[in-house]
């Protein structure tokens, strides 16, 4: 059961709306299923179809007090008092136009199309529940909600039946009066009971549903109950997204996205800088009186994609996207960090304002958005000079962003196209004078298929460590930080390199190792079934698939979520589970965080084979997670995930055949452009097995 409330001002418009037709002619027999008092309900028909007349004279008993009484409710909405100001009004005039007259208090209760369904019985007269259900769910919602509390004057309200919703979903609508029989106002932020921090109506309300769903044998509405990580999405976010056109609401978009980078990010200062990479806006959540001590962080689409009225950013707090996302749950999952890595974490959250996020690099706006990567051109092939000024011209623009050396070399190596190492003084392995930079192999490579490097200050001679250290600062503290980031990316040169060199003998051959750890994962997982896994293994087991499938959503679909989004999406569902916060590093052994980073960094030129390989082996992980859901009496989210891999899945075959039938195939034209490869006009070779020979394939594949 689905709560969603508005305010506003006028009593007659909200009565008269609920009472009508509808935008759509959905309405249908609107009547009065419970109300403050008898002869309020008397008033509105008692249960009698509502007429025009009958509207009218209702909402007059409604707002009675308050015209008797003459109270004003109104809220200043600071967000409309800063847009005001910066169009240039001030004083009075801002105040003005920025305060809200609230004497209207109206919320839906709304049950999900599927739920209605389920609940109405065959031939039965009434959808969904009944008259004598909505009043007494409605009678214990507003008791608890604050407007029949004991020791106040009673506050009038309504709840009216208008048939179902255009998505068939049964509801009822509320219209309260903010103001009581005695003049005074209905108060909607209070402490509740045993507490001392004020609690708001919005708060409220979805903990009152999560009661009322419990003692009236109702659906547990996904998100909600503290046991499930996903928050889910309000009508008015779901209205937000149909108005404009979008697949799915943003606050959708964003779970899954923050939970695919949390996923590959190994600490926390790579999370706040993969997120940014992937077209994430990020901001930190200071402690009181500290700008170092980070609690928390916020999140929002690029203003291209989704922005206010205002032309803002519309953010999103970790723990309003879901209780998996919040700062200490995703701490959990990172090394605890020692004061190196400490350090860097703080000056990626503090150099926030001054780190360059193009929107246009998002995947909700890339020119793949909706497309499978692998299935998108080819890359512009590179001569020797146009990779060397493409490799200059990129590092250009990260020095000129970075206010530190660590936050250069950060990010340089979190970069897309960029790969970087440093260059040690003779005799020392921390003292770096120098360093070299080279573009990842998936955009040009040596005939070896290794990355081709250069020193800073042979692309440019502004380009040097040297002349770069003249413009940040150089404190004991800041070198510290810095030597920390070149220790971090001297690692993944080294990656790079062991990949470059196995890729240069077997085609895909980084892929194929995701693909065996993919297997060795569904192997684990099912060996919860052997060993009577408990249930907290299997919702980690969910919630480490969840991270790799919204990681593959992001690359595979960007802006367009199909059947991997709702995959991730059902995982993510299934991961949640009631405990309280465990330490730094806690759960940090992950198998499948190199996978998930492979996945956000994946390239036009992988393999469809090893591809479907390693998803038929998260395919077989989540129909195990799911048999483990229904185990656990928890049908209703094994069914959505068993759906949903099977949708996945069915994509996937078609992949399948194609893959099955070319075997290793990696045509040059789709492989990364190497020097001395064969150019254009030039004979382009294909790499096939031998004829006569099976090709190599996987007999897992499809399990």
């Amino acid at each position: 059961m689905i709560p969603n409330i508005e305010t506003g001002a006028k009593m007659t418009g909200l009565v008269m709306y609920l009472a009508g037709p509808g935008r759509a002619n959905e309405h249908a027999n609107p009547h009065i299923v419970a109300a403050s008092t008898p002869s309020l309900s008397l008033v509105g028909g008692a249960g009698v179809e509502l007429s025009h007349d009958t509207a009218l004279e209702l909402a007059g008993e409604l707002d009675a007090a308050r015209l008797v009484f003459g109270t004003e409710v109104s809220r200043r909405d600071k967000g409309a008092l800063a847009a005001a100001q910066e169009r240039g009004l001030r004083g009075s005039a801002a105040i003005a136009e920025a305060t809200k007259d609230e004497n209207v208090w109206h919320c839906s209760l709304s049950l999900s199309p599927e739920e209605t369904e389920a609940l109405t019985g065959e031939g039965a007269s009434e959808q969904g529940l009944s008259d004598a259900q909505w009043q007494k769910i409605s009678e214990q919602f507003m008791a608890r909600m604050g407007f029949d509390s004991d020791g106040d004057a009673p506050a009038r309200w309504v709840a009216v039946r208008h048939g179902l919703t255009k998505a068939g979903g049964d509801h009822i609508h509320i219209a309260a009066s903010r103001v009581r029989d005695d003049g005074s106002v209905v108060k909607l932020w209070f402490p509740e009971p045993g507490e001392d921090r004020p609690r708001g109506d919005k708060w409220r309300a979805q903990n009152v549903c999560v009661a009322l769903e419990e003692e009236h044998g109702l659906r547990i509405t996904a998100g909600r109950a503290k046991s499930y990580p996903s928050k889910g999405t309000s009508p008015a976010q779901q209205n937000i997204a149909d108005r404009t056109g979008r697949a799915e609401p943003a606050k959708q978009t964003l779970a899954r996205r923050v939970r695919g980078v949390a996923a590959a990010a190994d600490s926390e200062a790579e999370f706040v800088r993969m997120a940014r990479a992937n077209g994430l806006l990020v901001r930190p959540r200071y402690a009181a009186g500290s700008k170092t001590d980070v609690v928390g962080y916020s999140v929002a689409l690029p203003t291209d994609n989704y922005a206010t009225r205002d032309g803002r950013p519309v953010w999103h707090g970790g723990g309003k996207l879901g209780v998996d996302l919040t700062l200490p749950r995703l701490r959990e999952h990172w090394a605890a960090p020692d004061d190196g890595a400490r350090a860097d974490a703080v000056s990626a959250w503090a150099h926030n304002h001054r780190e360059q996020i193009d929107p246009h690099r998002s995947p909700a706006s890339s020119p793949a958005a909706g497309t499978d990567k692998r299935a998108a051109s080819p890359p512009r092939r590179l001569n020797a000079a146009q990779a060397k000024e493409r490799l200059r011209a990129a590092v250009a623009k990260v020095a000129t962003a970075s206010p530190t050396e660590d936050a250069f070399v950060s990010a340089a190596y979190t970069h897309p196209d960029l790969l970087i190492r440093p260059r040690f003084a003779a005799g020392s392995t921390d003292k770096v004078v120098g360093y070299s930079v080279a573009l990842r192999p998936s955009v040009y490579a040596a005939a070896d298929g290794k990355p081709m490097w250069h020193g800073g200050g042979k692309l440019d001679n502004t380009l040097s460590l040297t002349a770069l250290r003249k413009r940040w600062p150089r404190t004991g503290v800041q070198e510290q930080m810095a030597g920390h980031a070149w220790q971090r990316a001297a690692g993944r040169a080294q990656d790079a390199e062991r990949v470059g060199a196995s890729t240069s003998t077997t085609a895909g051959s980084e892929y194929f190792d995701a693909h065996r750890t993919a297997r060795e994962w569904r192997d684990r997982v099912n060996g919860l079934n052997d060993t009577g896994g408990s249930d907290r293994a299997w919702t980690r087991a969910a919630r480490e698939t969840a991270g790799v499938m919204s990681a593959w959503a992001i690359t595979a679909e960007g802006n367009r979520p199909a059947e991997l989004s709702r995959m991730a999406d059902a995982l993510a569902t299934s991961s949640g589970e009631r405990r309280p916060r465990h330490a730094d590093g806690k759960h940090a052994a992950s198998m499948m965080r190199r996978s998930a980073a492979m996945i956000l960094a994946a390239s036009h030129d992988d393999p469809r084979y090893a591809w479907m390989a390693m998803f038929a082996q998260l395919a077989a992980t989540a129909r195990a997670i799911s048999d483990a859901l229904e185990t656990q009496g928890q049908g209703r989210r094994a069914q959505e995930l068993r759906a949903a891999t099977v949708a996945a899945s069915g994509r996937y075959e078609t992949i399948a055949d194609s893959a099955r039938g070319d075997g290793l195939r990696i045509a040059r034209t789709t492989a990364p452009q190497r020097a001395g490869a064969p150019g254009p006009g030039r004979n382009a070779t294909t790499v096939r097995s031998a004829p006569g020979q099976p090709s190599s394939r996987d007999d897992d594949l499809g399990r």
